[in-house]
Formats: C-alpha cells, structure tokens, sequence
C-alpha cells in the first residue's frame, strides 16, 4: 500500500510540473466551459431535466437487481444470449472467448471506458486479437500508448500539436492541414477500412431498456452505429457489447455483472447521433463486473 501511495504521490509531481499537460488540461477544460455554457442557453429546461433524470438514476441504482433481470429477461426474448460475471478478470474472459469463437482475427470497440475498467484491452491483447479503437480519444490513446485520463476526456493530456504529429507518423494517408477539421479526416480514413474488415466489433452503451431488452448508445461521432450496424450494412460481423455496473447492492441470485451475446441485428430506430438497438444485434457480447 506504502509503494502504491508513492508511485502516485511521484506521478503526481512529475505531472503537476509538466508544462505541456497544463496547456492540455486548460484547453479541454475552458472550451467544456464555454460550449457548456452555450448549450444552456439553449436549454432552459434544463435543471428540471437534469433532477428528472436523477431521479430515474437514483430509483434505477436502487432496484438494480430488478431492471437487470427483467432487460435479461426481455433480452432473451428478442433472440440474446446473457452471460453474467462474477470478477472483472472472468468478464473480460467472457468477450475473449466469444470473440474467439467467432474467429476473431481484428476486433473493434466503441463506448469502450467500462472496458477500460475491467481490462479488457489487455485481455484481448494477451489473447493475440488485434485491438481497434475508433472512439477518436481512445484512437489518439491508444497511438500514444496511453491510458485513457478522464472518463468523459479520455485524451484530454495531450494538445492538439501533439496528436498532429503522432498523427503524421503513425496514419497511413495523414493530414496536410493543421487544423482539428483535418485530423479528424486523418483518423476517418485511418479507421474506415478496420471498421469494414474487423471480425468482431464491441460495444459499449449509454443505456440498456429494461422493458423491451434494447440498447442505446449516444455519440457525436458516429462510431457507435458504424461499430453495432448489421453485417449486411458494413460487411462485416457486429457484436454489441452492454456493459452494467451494479454499485452497492449484492443478491445471492443476482451476480454482480452482465453480458450479453446476441445473433442477428435488426434496428429499432436512429436519429441523429443515438442509435437504438434491439438485442438481436449480430454476435454481440459484453461484460462487466
């Protein structure tokens, strides 16, 4: 425990004196500021919908048990198959082998921070599966051989110039501009063809529907939709991943994670970045402890 603490303590104050990071940090933070602020004013309703959902949040937490199995119930019902986990170690397990299963030579993931937690990226890689990110944070990430800083930022250590010139070392076809615009073209032509020729992609979700056994993943990127579409649609397998935390509560007929591994994909509905799908989406399965 003493080590740990000062491993931390000494990556703290070599972080803290690293000019770079500071710029990184007070770039990402100040245009979340600023962006925030523009939205609200074109939300006014905003504070009554942010106590409506936590009090769906708080009474969902607090009946986890019951919403679990009764989205396993319904998840079955449309064509799913649920796996439940008991550790983080037997979840990521769980998707190795089911990616194995399917011949998985390349594989690749979107809605991926629970994964992150319960280690997965290193499962997959231990197993000799060739791991793509295609969220654009967690693709800079992974190019830096990092990992991920913040749960809703996962790059935001790194500048702009930074990733510019890991960019136009590491893609294939980079960008000539120095603009955001053009790297992010970088990254779409870097990652479209390992969308079409991946073998197995996972995915995480914002939400899992209880009452119909669906899932819905919201994105400004459109990764998700690409990630979790029907193989008819990207020519090429697609797994869901739904990843369900389960904070506090401990039933002795209810393991304390799920995963889900479904057969077919038919979507039920998409409007603009949000994607909703029945949990008959194709060789779909998750895990999370």
């Amino acid at each position: 425990m003493q080590e740990a603490t000062l491993s931390f303590k000494a990556r703290a104050k070599e972080a803290l004196a690293d000019p770079t990071l500071k710029i990184a940090i007070d770039r990402t933070t100040g245009t979340a500021e600023r962006k925030r602020a523009v939205a609200m004013t074109q939300f006014p309703q905003f504070e009554a919908a942010r106590e409506r959902g936590k009090r769906i949040k708080d009474h969902v937490i607090a009946n986890l048990d019951h919403y679990l199995l009764e989205f396993e119930r319904n998840a079955i019902a449309s064509g799913a198959k649920v796996h439940w986990a008991r550790t983080a170690e037997e979840a990521s397990q769980i998707v190795v082998a089911l990616c194995k299963q399917a011949g998985a030579k390349r594989v690749t993931r979107v809605k991926s921070m629970l994964g992150e937690e319960i280690g997965l990226p290193h499962a997959l890689d231990e197993a000799g599966i060739e791991r793509v990110e295609t969220d654009l944070a967690e693709h800079i990430v992974q190019l830096g051989g990092d990992r991920p800083s913040h749960i809703v930022w996962p790059s935001m250590h790194r500048t702009r110039e930074q990733v510019s010139e890991m960019f136009k070392r590491l893609h294939r076809a980079p960008h000539q501009e120095e603009t955001i615009e053009a790297m992010v073209d970088s990254a779409r032509r870097e990652l479209r063809d390992k969308f079409l020729t991946a073998d197995v992609s996972i995915s995480g979700a914002n939400f899992l529907l209880a009452d119909t056994g669906a899932t819905c993943t919201v994105t400004n990127e459109g990764n998700a939709s690409r990630s979790s579409f029907p193989a008819w649609a990207t020519r090429s397998p697609c797994c869901a991943c739904w990843c369900v935390r389960r904070p506090g509560r401990t039933s002795p007929n209810t393991p304390p994670s799920i995963a889900v591994r479904s057969s077919r994909a038919t979507a039920t509905g998409r409007k603009n970045s949000t994607s909703c799908w029945s949990t008959t989406a194709a060789r779909g399965c998750c895990a999370r402890a």
